[in-house]
């Protein structure tokens, strides 16, 4: 059986107060029709104890869409419609609201923070989908966790779904409203394929927030997912997660997911308790396109344990925007297992990114990070000084010339705990200050371990470094430099390889040597042939006579045993044997046994060095 609202004495002409109508007919409970007007009806509590129209549970309202409409009677009530649970043990149950236009005044009556459009508390299966919120004074939604506060006011929700739903806030920034939707409690909630547009005064919120009041509160199991945000004028972002206030453990399995976002100040903002949790936090932030928002995320305070940033586009054009940073300016919060991989990062800012917490366990690898003038990534800070650690930047492209360096790092850290690897950065840009065992680019700027360093320096497994003008077999080498640890027992050998960049060297020549002990390291020695080539023009050598002609070959180096190949053949010269006379210097005789002076042949001789 469907009700209608107006079979209870309803007016739905905008002027009148059909509250005492709403509330018998909601009092019946079951299918509940909201035809076509503007019903003004009211929601307040005093204490824990509601008045007005108030859901009871198996109760579905439904309407004829946006000419369905209904508006606070009151100036500032708690809300047009809403529910309390008896307590907190008790639940209302299976509400289902439906096609109808909920439309707030603070276009007339300017904004008033509590006085919202819907309330809930104390809900279990709840259903809002296909509806319209316009323009209240504070919250469009509100899923709350009781009336006062205090153990007295306990309450909770779970499964609570909020769907294809349209928000607008019709004024934002210094006239707005609050929020489209504040979550105060929740246990399993989604929040899917709405739209959300002009949301927040300045100094409220913005957009979605969960922000619980109480110690009590839970935040866990929660998606939002496909949705669309744009303008917000509000002080945290179109997503905020605000749970500084709950105990560890009550903030969990947060996944926000395939949203497009423009236009606030931050995309998602998080604040959390100042200490590390007993569990993962389990914050996923993936797939979302987040445009022109100062922020593309920020934790401001508090410690988060586990979070993925993955999958999301973020550009920006206007100046000052499109920053990810994660700390406040001091040293007193903790980040521990970060994946931040597979973003487009274009901001328009000095530093891009940052990571200035004490930060363990941050994985950086296969984003795409632009436009930032002096760093794309700061990690740490120096004052107050944070530390860094077990850090992974690998496979990722920067782009630009930043001032100082692609990662611009601060604090204390243990290079053997970090890698930077793989990583594709301009020409003549070094990594900056970002310290590492494993990279693939080495020099006082960016890494500790040089070839100089001692075997008992290398982390366990395979290090590859990039050196560039160290000294490893000759003053100013360029090259891998590759070295295998596969045990930590110092009787166990640590063996290295350097492959040269050498124009004159076979591309396949290497070096080898292993650890004697776990400070010392045997000589280098060549692992198998170099290959040299040199372009010699040697002099006339007299009738019937010899000569021991010295020439310039890069490379060579004293005590080398050397075999060379001529580009050519001169009749009546004999090429004798060829000798290392001193470094990059060879010796060649040559032997005339005809009657008159000739010269042996010029060009390309090739060189097979033993060393």
């Amino acid at each position: 059986m469907t009700l209608n609202v107006r079979d209870f004495g309803a007016a739905g002409d905008g002027v009148t107060d059909d509250t005492a109508a709403f509330a018998e007919a909601l009092a019946q409970g079951g299918r509940i029709y909201v035809p076509p007007g503007r019903f003004r009806v009211d929601f307040n509590n005093s204490g824990a104890t509601p008045t007005g129209a108030i859901l009871i549970s198996g109760t579905t309202l439904f309407g004829s869409g946006a000419n369905s409409v209904i508006s606070p009677y009151s100036a500032a009530p708690r809300a047009a419609i809403g529910c309390a649970s008896a307590d907190a043990a008790s639940f209302i149950t299976d509400i289902s609201i439906r096609g109808i236009k909920f439309l707030g005044t603070v276009a007339s009556a300017g904004h008033s923070e509590f006085a919202g459009l819907l309330y809930l508390t104390g809900v279990k299966r709840l259903l809002i989908a296909d509806c319209v919120f316009e323009g209240p004074r504070g919250d469009a939604i509100t899923i709350a966790s009781g009336f006062g506060g205090g153990p007295a006011n306990e309450r909770h929700n779970h499964q609570v779904t909020i769907r294809d739903n349209h928000f607008d806030g019709v004024l934002y920034g210094a006239s707005g409203g609050r929020n489209p939707i504040s979550i105060i409690d929740c246990d399993d909630m989604v929040i899917d394929g709405n739209s959300f547009t002009r949301w927040g005064r300045n100094d409220m919120p913005g957009g979605i927030d969960f922000e619980p009041d109480e110690s009590y509160s839970v935040i866990k199991n929660v998606r939002v997912t496909n949705n669309r945000f744009s303008l917000s004028g509000g002080n945290r972002g179109h997503v905020t997660i605000a749970t500084d206030g709950i105990p560890a453990g009550s903030l969990a399995n947060i996944v926000i997911a395939n949203n497009q976002m423009s236009g606030a100040y931050a995309g998602v903002c998080i604040y959390t308790a100042t200490a590390l949790p007993s569990v993962k936090h389990g914050i996923i932030i993936a797939d979302n396109q987040i445009d022109d928002c100062q922020y593309v995320l920020e934790k401001v305070i508090g410690s988060v344990w586990g979070l993925q940033f993955t999958g999301n586009q973020c550009t920006s054009t206007g100046t000052g925007k499109g920053r990810l940073i994660i700390g406040n300016g001091t040293a007193d919060y903790m980040v521990r297992d970060w994946l931040i991989c597979d973003n487009v990062l274009i901001c328009n800012t000095a530093v891009g990114n940052g990571i200035t917490d004490h930060s363990e366990n941050v994985v950086w690898a296969r984003n795409v990070c632009s436009g930032s003038t002096q760093a794309h990534l700061r990690v740490g800070q120096g004052s107050p000084s944070t530390s860094y650690t077990s850090w992974s930047i690998e496979e990722n492209t920067f782009l630009g010339s930043p001032s100082n360096g692609c990662i611009q790092a601060d604090g204390s850290t243990t290079a053997l705990l970090n890698v930077f690897r793989d990583n594709k950065m301009p020409v003549a840009t070094s990594p900056g200050s970002f310290r590492t065992a494993r990279g693939d680019y080495c020099g006082t700027s960016g890494n500790f371990l040089l070839a100089a360093s001692l075997p008992s320096a290398f982390p366990r497994g395979v290090t590859t470094i990039r050196l560039a003008n160290d000294a490893v077999i000759t003053a100013d080498d360029s090259g891998w430099l590759i070295t295998y640890r596969m045990s930590d027992h110092a009787s166990e050998a640590i063996w290295q390889e350097f492959v040269p960049f050498y124009s004159t060297i076979n591309a396949h020549t290497r070096y080898i040597r292993k650890a004697i002990d776990a400070s010392t390291w045997a000589t280098w020695s060549a692992a198998g042939p170099l290959k040299f080539t040199a372009s010699l023009t040697p002099a006339s050598v007299s009738a019937n006579s010899s000569s021991d002609e010295a020439f310039t070959v890069t490379g060579v180096r004293s005590g080398d045993v050397v075999e060379f190949s001529p580009p050519g053949h001169t009749a009546g010269i004999l090429i004798g044997k060829a000798r290392v006379s001193a470094t990059n210097t060879v010796r060649i005789e040559f032997a005339n046994v005809t009657a008159g002076a000739l010269t042996p042949p010029a060009g390309v001789y090739r060189f097979s060095v033993t060393r």
